[in-house]
């Protein structure tokens, strides 16, 4: 009788270690699969992340575009206001000149007409 319980319990045991041995496996098959979700789900939500990345690079290229085209724009102004000032220095500087001209030359015709008078 002790030998036959010694076998049952021995079976059972035997029953009870591979039961246990199937419920790790399943366990481990369970844990796997979650890990893989969890990993899915972090894939996921760093290709979330990578899209508003693009998104907010797309839109800040867009804004630098812009700003670089309304500076060139005032760059521009900027220049053809400049070449305008030098324009307006050249004309006065011309007009400096021809004054200076006009002045030497009444000057000197009016030592012609002093010379003519003291010679009638």
């Amino acid at each position: 009788a002790q030998r036959q319980n010694r076998e049952a319990a021995s079976t059972g045991t035997s029953l009870f270690e591979e039961e246990l041995r199937e419920f790790k496996t399943e366990v481990q098959k369970h844990m796997q699969h979650m890990e893989k979700a969890v990993h899915v789900q972090d894939l996921e939500r760093l290709e979330v992340h990578v899209q508003e990345l693009e998104s907010a690079k797309a839109e800040a290229q867009r804004q630098n575009r812009e700003e670089v085209e309304a500076t060139k724009e005032e760059l521009l102004r900027r220049s053809a206001a400049a070449i305008e000032v030098e324009k307006a220095e050249l004309r006065l500087k011309q007009a400096e000149e021809l004054e200076a001209v006009r002045t030497e030359l009444v000057r000197k015709n009016q030592e012609v007409i002093e010379a003519t008078k003291l010679e009638l």
